[in-house]
């Protein structure tokens, strides 16, 4: 998957488990026009509820 460029490659069911995994650990993913403080795609920690 670091290995694409542009599109992410692999296989979806791998993919989904490393989503899952970052979301277990605090980890936010920063889609495209979603608020960020660079202005673009990237991952920050979740806010404490």
């Amino acid at each position: 998957m670091e290995a694409s460029d542009g599109t992410v490659r692999g296989v979806i069911d791998t993919l989904m488990k490393v989503v899952d995994a970052l979301d277990a650990a605090g980890i936010e993913l920063i889609g495209p026009g979603q608020p960020s403080r660079g202005e673009g795609r990237g991952v920050r920690l979740k806010t404490a509820a």
